[in-house]
């Protein structure tokens, strides 16, 4: 039966939707290092960023619709922890809480961002490190919190893939978007043995 439901998840992750603002500075000089990065290659990491970055708490949607621009390791990852989350909602007793992932865990600010902006592309081998910058407001009335996070994109059949999120320092999470998805999975999975 488990089997199923996460084939069915991952079936079901392939659509995608935006309405978030997501920009990609145009000037050269602000690109870093991006003599190997091919037009293509930039065209294929934004259109990546774009379509993860699209909607804040991603994660928390009932399907998890960005799983072709996921690397296969960050996918799996998501996979497991996708299913503890379901294990722990079928055996936590009514009126308790199930554990579950909360907040934004694609950028380092709880809260999720409302503006995103690659700033610079550095290509290292087969990956690519990209730093983007994020904003969020509380309110109409606060002021923005701006910060900047790397995605780490590697290179799976041709195509870029997200591969991890590098959070800034000061997140009370672990420092990447991995090892933040392995503890939580080590944390609330149980084995059926």
């Amino acid at each position: 039966m488990r089997f199923l439901t996460i084939l069915g998840l991952l079936i079901s992750m392939f659509s995608c939707t935006s309405d978030k603002a997501v920009s990609v500075a145009e000037d050269s000089n602000r690109w870093g290092e991006t003599s190997q990065l091919s037009a293509v290659d930039k065209d294929n990491i934004k259109r990546v960023v774009l379509a993860v970055y699209a909607l804040d708490y991603r994660f928390q949607e009932k399907d998890l619709d960005v799983a072709e621009f996921l690397s296969p390791g960050l996918l799996k990852l998501c996979v497991l922890v996708k299913a503890a989350e379901q294990q722990s909602a079928e055996l936590t007793p009514t009126g308790e809480k199930p554990a579950i992932v909360e907040g934004e865990i694609f950028a380092s600010l709880y809260e999720g961002y409302q503006d995103v902006k690659i700033i610079d592309l550095k290509k290292d081998g087969e990956s690519c490190i990209a730093t983007v910058e994020f904003s969020h407001a509380y309110d109409a009335s606060s002021p923005k919190e701006i910060w900047q996070d790397h995605l780490v994109l590697t290179l799976y059949k041709g195509e870029w893939k997200l591969d991890n999120v590098l959070y800034r320092e000061g997140r009370n999470y672990p420092k990447d978007l991995k090892t933040y998805l392995r503890n939580f999975y080590t944390q609330h999975y149980i084995s059926e043995e």
